[in-house]
């Protein structure tokens, strides 16, 4: 009989593990709802979008960072720093007196998230056996549902009743707790030998140096400087994100880098206008922050509901209607983006077609995400799925933190040319529903030259 990862042996290396995700989770997860209360406290609503991006840019920093770490010197050390960093991080940004320094903060927490997904994955395949291995990742993964069904609300209703600064604090103290239960096990891991395998941090600084460079350069002026920090932007960027990524992810080549691609753009559509949902429901329809987190939270229901259906059946065709699912995913999240906004910039209609609309985007994105996961690994070189697995969360960073900040610069370019803010949010929501089209054109081309989908789909 296989041993339980709550084995005494392995009990406290378990528990501090998945305290430290799902505090991370909460914290990460109830952040995005109470933002806007931030924003107008900070006067940072011309800026609103660097909230997310400045945290996703950092992530891909620190996880590069603390992956090198950890096969260096061992996981302890990079999982010290991780903690740290959120912890501060999370000090910083409930402290902060501007919106500047809540960025700061923001950042630090972004590093030290980053850093933990990589070393509590890494840390899973050297502490436990192969037989156990799996059923951990798991329950790293389920570490998340709870989160992500309660957090939202949990969030807004802290914030209403006291004040927004209690989210960002509120369940560190028990980070401290979770360091004690882990670091013991951490320590006692075998260094991994020492191979000599690129690295891959100068590439992830220049592509967040870039990329930030860029973004930065949307609220610039004169257009003479924006033009120098746009293409200053991209050099950087782009010859350190083709480096990261698989050949041909930039051209949306057919069979696996097209898969990466569909992934990126279909939680691009959903992450990335869910950043700005509660913003929609506060300005636009006078929604309360626990009212607004409420329906993120739903929507979040209709996400496991929709993973659940795909697994269903995944188990009843054996995968074979994955591509299939994956197209109906990213129509139905298609609709459900589309009655959104409409229902968040039409005062006419009812704001009962908002919030069902997010919930049916959550359904989509629910059948979608674990379809085409399942795809692009089932396409993987033997050996490389670590690998893919990591594009795949690279270009979902990556692609957030650019759409985030576009659409904040959007929207403060909007207010600073008197536009109304619904204006600007319905082209926000309008550039999500286009990546979600991208995701549909882009998957049509996932099934590789060299081998039927069907036949990949066989062998796993």
């Amino acid at each position: 009989m296989t041993e339980s990862v709550f084995a005494p042996r392995f009990r406290a290396l378990s528990v501090g593990v998945l305290m430290s995700v799902t505090v991370v989770a909460f914290q990460s997860l109830g952040v995005g709802t109470v933002m806007p209360a931030v924003a107008r406290e900070l006067d940072g609503l011309e800026r609103y979008g660097w909230a997310f991006s400045a945290f996703m840019l950092a992530s891909v920093v620190g996880s590069v960072a603390a992956g090198q770490d950890a096969d260096r010197a061992g996981p302890a050390r990079a999982y010290i720093g991780a903690i740290a960093s959120f912890t501060v991080g999370s000090i910083v940004a409930a402290s902060a007196g501007s919106w500047s320094l809540l960025l700061a903060g923001r950042a630090l927490e972004g590093l030290g998230a980053g850093a933990l997904g990589v070393v509590t994955y890494a840390s899973a395949s050297r502490a436990y056996p192969p037989a156990m291995y799996g059923r951990m990742l798991a329950l790293m993964s389920s570490a998340w549902v709870l989160p992500s069904l309660v957090g939202p609300a949990f969030a807004g209703l802290v914030a209403d009743e006291t004040t927004w600064r209690w989210v960002f604090v509120l369940l560190l103290p028990f980070l401290p707790v979770a360091v004690l239960l882990t670091l013991p096990g951490l320590r006692t891991l075998a260094r991994p030998e020492r191979l000599a395998t690129p690295r891959r941090l100068p590439q992830a600084l220049a592509l967040a140096a870039g990329t930030g460079l860029f973004l930065a350069a949307l609220d610039l002026q004169p257009p003479l400087l924006v033009a120098v920090a746009l293409a200053a932007g991209l050099v950087l960027a782009l010859p350190a994100f083709r480096a990261l990524m698989p050949a041909g992810t930039l051209s949306a080549m057919r069979g696996l880098p097209s898969g990466i691609v569909v992934r990126g753009l279909l939680a691009v559509a959903f992450l990335g206008c869910d950043a700005f949902l509660p913003l929609a429901l506060t300005e636009l329809r006078g929604f309360s922050v626990s009212q607004a987190g409420l329906v993120i939270s739903a929507a979040s229901l209709s996400w496991s509901l929709g993973s659940f259906l795909q697994a269903r059946l995944d188990r009843l065709d054996g995968g074979a209607g994955r591509p299939r699912r994956l197209l109906a995913g990213l129509v139905v999240l298609l609709g459900g983006i589309i009655a959104t906004a409409l229902g968040v910039t039409i005062d006419e209609l009812p704001i009962a077609v908002a919030i069902a609309g997010w919930s049916v985007a959550g359904l989509g994105i629910g059948i979608g995400y674990p379809s085409v996961g399942a795809l692009v690994l089932s396409q993987a070189p033997g050996g490389e799925e670590g690998s893919v697995s990591a594009a795949l969360q690279l270009i979902e960073t990556v692609g957030i933190a650019v759409f985030t900040g576009a659409g904040g610069a959007l929207i403060g370019a909007g207010f600073g040319h008197g536009w109304d803010a619904g204006t600007a949010l319905a082209l926000v929501f309008a550039g999500g529903a286009v990546a979600a089209v991208g995701g549909l054109a882009a998957g049509q081309r996932l099934a590789p030259v060299s081998l039927d989908v069907g036949e990949r789909q066989r062998r796993h």
